[in-house]
């Protein structure tokens, strides 16, 4: 036995949840539908749903810095324009009288109804033709 493959038993994880492995795999499908249907880019859904969970597990409304923080993914110019297309696009409003404080619009909370709807039917049919129970 090599030692490439002796290193690669060591760090290779014990268990793997196959969930989360088929929504990786499938992110590409889920989000198409949504891509199209609003014609907004990836990064946006993911700023979308990581905006969404903050509302809903963290405060119902966020700050630029906030979200930032939250997801760890992007940086502040990114995250700056990713949320001024969700703005344009409707999906995020600003709060109140709050400046510089965001929530979601009914808009956004039905796109992020939408991606949960089509991410569990992508991954049924999937399963069901490859014949993976979860």
């Amino acid at each position: 036995m090599n030692k490439q493959t002796e290193a690669s038993k060591k760090t290779a994880p014990q268990t793997v949840n196959n969930t989360t492995i088929l929504n990786i795999l499938l992110f590409g499908r889920y989000s198409s539908l949504i891509r199209n249907q609003y014609n907004i880019n990836t990064h946006c859904i993911t700023m979308l749903t990581g905006c969404y969970l903050y509302i809903k597990h963290i405060n119902p409304t966020f700050t630029q810095t906030g979200i930032t923080k939250f997801i760890r993914y992007y940086s502040d110019m990114r995250i700056k324009k990713y949320l001024t297309q969700l703005i344009v696009l409707n999906m995020i409003t600003q709060a109140g009288t709050k400046i510089n404080h965001y929530t979601l619009t009914d808009t956004g909370l039905q796109t992020i109804a939408e991606i949960s709807n089509n991410a569990e039917q992508v991954l049924y049919l999937f399963c069901q033709k490859y014949n993976i129970e979860l």
